[in-house]
C-alpha cells in the first residue's frame, strides 16, 4: 500500500495498480517516517488518556478498603460506594452498632465479621476512611496537574500512580 496526502493533509492509500493508473495526481507521496509520525498520538491525546487512567486507578484505590484502629488494633474496612453509604448511615444514626470489618490471618487473608462498635468507634472509622479517601484524591489531583503541565508525550508517560 502506498500513502499520499493532498494540500489539506488528508491521507489517501492506493495500491501499486492504482498508482500506475494515475490516481495519485496532485498528491504528495508520504515517507514511512511521515506515516509513523502521523500515527503517533498527540500530547493532548496522551494527556487525556493518562488522566482517565489516574481517575480509574484512584477510584479502584478508594474502593479497595482501608484500615482503622478504632477498635484498638488495625482492622480493615470495606469501601465500595455502598459500604461508604452504610458507614455514614450508622454514624448518622448516632448509636452503637454491629459493623463489618476484617483482620488478616497468618497467611494475609482478610477474615470478615461483624463486630460491635461504639458510636465513637464508628465515628473514628468514618474519619479514618475520610483521611484515606482524601489522601488518594489529593494524590490523583497532584498527578493530574503534572500531566496537564507536561510538555512531551515522554513526560506524560513517565507519570505513574
Amino acid at each position: 500500500m502506498n500513502y499520499f496526502k493532498n494540500k489539506n493533509n488528508e491521507i489517501y492509500a492506493y495500491d501499486d495498480e492504482q498508482v500506475k493508473q494515475g490516481y495519485t495526481k496532485g498528491l504528495t507521496a508520504l515517507t514511512q517516517a511521515e506515516i509513523d509520525a502521523m500515527m503517533q498520538p498527540t500530547l493532548v491525546e496522551v494527556q487525556s488518556s493518562k488522566i482517565s487512567e489516574i481517575n480509574t486507578l484512584c477510584g479502584k484505590a478508594i474502593t479497595s478498603g482501608f484500615t482503622s484502629s478504632a477498635l484498638g488494633s488495625a482492622h480493615t474496612y470495606q469501601s465500595e460506594q455502598t459500604d461508604q453509604i452504610n458507614l455514614m448511615g450508622v454514624v448518622l444514626a448516632g448509636q452503637d452498632s454491629l459493623f463489618k470489618c476484617g483482620v488478616k490471618d497468618d497467611k494475609g487473608n482478610i477474615i470478615w465479621s461483624y463486630k460491635q462498635h461504639t458510636i465513637a468507634q464508628l465515628q473514628q472509622v468514618l474519619a479514618d476512611g475520610k483521611v484515606h479517601k482524601q489522601g488518594l484524591l489529593q494524590k490523583a489531583n497532584t498527578l493530574k496537574v503534572q500531566v496537564t503541565g507536561a510538555t512531551t508525550v515522554k513526560d506524560v508517560e513517565s507519570i505513574v500512580w
